[in-house]
């Protein structure tokens, strides 16, 4: 018993165990999901940029300025033939400066292959501040240009000194517009790029995207490479104006306050996010390492440096239980509903078998008395018929008075082994359900006369007083007629066992129709001394008997518990009730036959 009992002591160590578990379990698991998504949006960020340098890349011209618009649209049938995004480019156009003389800002005519003159867009007015290192100003409107510096006039050199012919980026432009002057192999003899007529020069390349193909192509292909082993997470590009909006979402509509806290933040092409707000995405507070930013200034790569002109973006990630804390959250509080859930079931079965342990112990014990009670109800019987027949047989008796009561005293002590005998093998019946009853109306009066009848050569009538108080008008009950009548004599032989008073037992039957439960009630009641309030609930156990029960009254605490069994058999049930004066009211509730 103590060692069943011992893991319910240990489970409440267990439960705290395995809450600190989960705990750290929830931990690391936040910890993984933060890493994975910080290096999926790098990731993201990384190649969104690289497609931008690499178009870049595709449009240097390290020869100086071009005469004509060939070798850019060489270069632009070139890129378009391998890039997976071939209308990214909407325009190009060609930026010339001169010492002392506006800009002019051409179009390529990629149709017939030639200079347009375009007007100046807003967005490179101030071109040379734009360019001028750690300066980023956001440009207006929904335009997007990406500069790089492709042509150079040679720097003015003294002496014999060879010429730097390295490619300069937008910062060098900046710097110092006025390389110096001086031919440099590769110009043309004219124009503004070139050492003719038109005197020397430098010049940008301006490419004009497309966002939609940047909204509808590209971003969605580089969500589906990063993003598609987890789809947990709402992706959006948002622009970071002064008032941020949503320009792509790969889920669902995004409120001010998801874009203000997400899970992670990267700015794309190289711009930096605004100063942080109370109301803006750059304000991460409560969000761990959620905003990701990146070094401010033009892009780099192979050398080759370019300049997108744009209202700044970043990539928001937000997971789709609303944060990544309440999606650990989520799964924290799953686990441990699943954990303790396992603990109740388990705390469930060890007291399930510490009580069949104790029920075990008290069906041992109950089985051992039985056994107990049947082998003295067994020798008495036996002792009695032994010795009778040795009388008879050795000759102490030989007159017709003393055989006939020897007679009579086997008789009955053999019916007491029958009665015995039949009661333990119809408690077997019912405990395997081998017992069948035959259901049919019966007269309840024909079945309590069978019942005294059968009782009477057990009971001591002169000390008994029946006291019958039947309706007249019950109605046919539906029972077995052999089952109902041993319910009954077990009731009534009950009562003349332990409601003596005074060696004399007065019991009532009662009778009576319940309309409203449309059965038959039928009572045994006795004036003894009533049974006592611990021994109630065992009343219809099998093998009980109560704790006071005197030792020379016979049984074997079957009587009740074939009661219950057989009545239960027949669709009916008995009840106990203690009688008004301290006796023993027990009631079968037969069903009325329709």
């Amino acid at each position: 018993m103590l060692l069943a009992g011992l893991p319910l002591i240990l489970l409440p160590l267990l439960a705290v165990l395995q809450y600190r578990w989960i705990g750290e379990v929830s931990a690391a698991e936040r910890d993984r999901l933060e890493s994975s998504l910080r290096a999926a949006s790098d990731r993201f960020a990384s190649d969104f940029d690289g497609e931008l340098s690499r178009l870049a890349s595709s449009f240097q011209i390290r020869d100086g300025f071009p005469d004509s618009p060939a070798p850019l649209i060489e270069r632009y049938q070139n890129w378009s033939e391998t890039s997976p995004y071939a209308h990214l480019i909407r325009n190009l156009y060609v930026l010339k400066t001169s010492p002392g003389a506006e800009p002019e800002f051409e179009r390529v005519d990629l149709q017939n292959g030639q200079f347009e003159l375009a007007p100046l867009p807003p967005e490179l007015q101030n071109i040379r501040e734009r360019f001028r290192p750690g300066v980023m100003t956001p440009a207006s409107g929904n335009s997007m240009m990406l500069v790089t510096t492709i042509f150079r006039r040679p720097r003015q050199f003294n002496g014999p000194r060879q010429e730097d012919n390295r490619t300069r980026g937008p910062e060098d432009f900046a710097r110092n517009p006025r390389f110096g002057r001086g031919p440099r192999p590769g110009f043309g003899p004219g124009g503004p790029g070139g050492t003719g007529p038109g005197g020397p020069g430098d010049g940008a390349l301006a490419i004009e995207l497309d966002r939609d193909v940047l909204l509808k192509e590209m971003v969605p292909a580089l969500v589906e490479k990063h993003f598609s082993h987890d789809e947990t997470y709402r992706i959006a590009i948002v622009s970071q104006g002064d008032a941020p909006h949503i320009l792509y979402s790969s889920a669902g509509e995004w409120k001010p306050e998801e874009i203000a806290t997400p899970d992670a933040q990267v700015s794309l092409f190289g711009a930096p996010p605004p100063p942080p707000s109370p109301n803006g995405p750059g304000n991460n507070t409560g969000n761990r390492r959620a905003g990701r930013t990146r070094a401010p200034g033009p892009f780099t790569r192979n050398g080759v440096q370019a300049t997108l002109i744009s209202q700044p973006w970043a990539l928001l990630a937000k997971h789709r239980a609303g944060s990544l804390e309440q999606a650990v959250d989520q799964v924290r509080r799953r686990d441990l509903a699943i954990s303790f859930g396992i603990l109740v079931v388990l705390a469930a079965g060890l007291i399930t078998v510490v009580l069949s342990s104790q029920r075990a112990h008290t069906l041992g014990r109950l089985q051992m008395e039985f056994a107990a009670g049947i082998s003295h109800e067994l020798r008495t019987p036996l002792a009695v018929i032994r010795s009778a027949a040795y009388n008879l047989r050795s000759g102490v008796v030989r007159d017709k008075e003393g055989i006939e009561q020897y007679a009579g005293i086997v008789q009955e002590e053999a019916r007491r082994l029958s009665d015995l005998v039949e009661e333990v093998l119809l408690y077997s019946e019912t405990q395997s359900g081998r017992k069948k009853y035959k259901l049919e109306p019966i007269d309840v009066n024909e079945v309590l006369d069978r019942a005294i009848t059968n009782l009477s050569p057990v009971l001591d009538l002169d000390k008994c007083e029946f006291t019958p108080q039947i309706d007249s008008d019950l109605p046919p009950v539906k029972a077995d007629a052999g089952g109902l009548t041993q319910c009954l004599q077990n009731l009534l032989s009950n009562a003349y066992k332990y409601g003596k008073k005074d060696d004399k037992a007065e019991i009532e039957i009662v009778g009576q129709h319940d309309e409203d439960a449309n059965e038959v009630r039928l009572s045994v009641i006795d004036h003894g001394r009533g049974i006592d309030a611990a021994d109630q609930r065992h009343l219809f156990e099998p093998f009980y008997r109560g704790e006071r029960v005197e030792s020379n009254i016979p049984g074997n605490g079957l009587g009740l518990h074939l009661v219950k069994r057989i009545m239960q058999a027949q669709g009916g049930r008995v009840t106990f009730n203690p009688a008004p004066d301290g006796g023993a009211c027990f009631t079968l509730h037969i069903p009325v036959a329709s």
